[in-house]
């Protein structure tokens, strides 16, 4: 697959009042599989590029969804209570960034030298809202990416992914899994893609639930969620968009720990329902405010590979040179050395 324009994407967002978002272009998907990572290569130890190159598989791509009719059709259920399937969130299970770069590069043909900025799926709202993790120890943070000129902002946070928890069952669910099936974590998906925004080229990747196939043929990444709208905010929308996904599956749950009903949600619909309360021009002008700071910084704060944290106060970012003493939580990226070799890898 090469790059493919989104237009439909594009007019989407201009629709409901997004100026920013100009040029999207389509990068697909690819696995992830982090049982092919060598027990004991952490990023700070990787030597070889090949630790990488082996763990992708350009050609995966996530489960296709169930169509809601037939899932309402066998609700309401219960959710069940499972055994933990618990993996901490560290490389090789996240932090595999570098990978996306490399697919990006090596197999769409982007040139990582015409690009800006990296961003995670969470980021687009962290900056939108100029708002700090709620959450104590968790932070984004702003670093060049070795042997390129690109700035990543991606989240920093410890936590441990349970795979038995509802959000995952539902997930399982609607790609026809069931809700007790082990997830084995054999493949991860990622979705890729990018955008201009306000003169600056942004280069997205993110995880990928499942797709589904609105002309039959082309493969369009989906969010599934199965938690209370009233905590969505602006974050679903964002994440929608950060994603490349045109559709959210939502699971409503009732009392008891029951599936009730299964919807879908356009694009569309999440942004009208997402910024009725909220000023677009006022998200847009956060990010162009925070686009232009990150681009100076660039040349300056960020220029010597030091990983910087993000802080908003009175509305202004700041970018405060990381200063704890665990190295492990901010190891981001292999060496220069080995990022180097990767993208001179084909």
């Amino acid at each position: 697959m090469t790059m493919e324009r989104n237009t439909a994407h594009e007019e989407t967002l201009k629709d409901v009042g997004f100026t920013i978002f100009e040029e999207i272009y389509e990068l697909g998907f690819f696995g992830w599989q982090p049982g092919f990572m060598p027990g004991d290569v952490t990023l700070d130890n990787l030597k070889s590029a090949k630790h990488i190159v082996e763990c992708v598989d350009e050609d995966q791509m996530p489960p296709e969804i169930v169509e809601t009719e037939k899932l309402n059709a066998n609700l309401p259920t219960r959710f069940l209570t499972l055994p933990p399937q618990e993996h901490a969130n560290r490389f090789p299970y996240n932090k595999f960034d570098i990978a996306s770069l490399y697919v990006a590069k090596a197999k769409r043909g982007v040139d990582l030298d015409t690009v800006d900025f990296m961003f995670g799926g969470s980021t687009l709202e962290f900056l939108a809202n100029k708002k700090n993790p709620e959450k104590p120890g968790a932070f984004y943070a702003a670093v060049l990416v070795p042997s390129t000129n690109i700035v990543m902002v991606k989240k920093v946070d410890d936590y441990i992914q349970n795979y038995a928890d509802p959000g995952f069952q539902f997930s399982r669910l609607v790609t026809g899994r069931r809700f007790e099936d082990v997830e084995y974590v054999d493949y991860m998906f990622e979705h890729m893609q990018t955008i201009q925004m306000d003169g600056h080229k942004v280069f997205f990747k993110g995880e990928s639930d499942a797709i589904h196939k609105p002309d039959g043929g082309t493969c369009v990444p989906v969010e599934t969620k199965a938690n209370n709208p009233w905590f969505w905010g602006t974050k679903v929308m964002f994440q929608l968009i950060s994603n490349g996904s045109s559709l959210m599956i939502h699971g409503k749950k009732g009392r008891g720990g029951y599936l009730n009903h299964v919807r879908p949600y356009t694009l569309k619909e999440m942004c009208e329902t997402s910024t009725k309360d909220v000023s677009i021009s006022s998200l847009e002008q956060n990010l162009r405010d925070c686009l232009n700071t990150l681009r100076d910084a660039k040349e300056s704060v960020l220029a010597d590979g030091s990983v910087h944290v993000i802080h908003f106060a009175n509305n202004e970012m700041q970018l405060r040179k990381y200063q704890g003493k665990d190295q492990e939580k901010i190891a981001l990226f292999p060496n220069e050395e080995v990022c180097k070799e990767l993208f001179e890898s084909d």
